[in-house]
């Protein structure tokens, strides 16, 4: 998978974050890195909130995201 592109939609931000019932809000991105075959990748952040039952509670401290590319064919 060569690149992704993300269309923007109607939702504001609240609406979205209240959409979701357990995930993570990540901001202030601090590193990433991608494999050469484009297979993997992982990110990094500063901080993040955890999202539980539509509301951001708890704070999280350098959270990592990373994904086999693969995966999102399977989505």
């Amino acid at each position: 998978m060569a690149n992704i592109n993300l269309e923007p939609g109607d939702s504001s931000f609240d609406e979205i974050i209240g959409a979701v019932e357990n995930g993570v809000y990540m901001e202030s991105n601090r590193s990433w890195s991608i494999d050469d075959y484009r297979n993997k990748f992982q990110f990094g952040c500063e901080y993040a909130k955890l999202i539980e039952n539509g509301k951001m509670t708890k704070t999280l401290r350098n959270p990592n995201y990373g994904v086999l590319a693969t995966l999102f064919g399977t989505v």
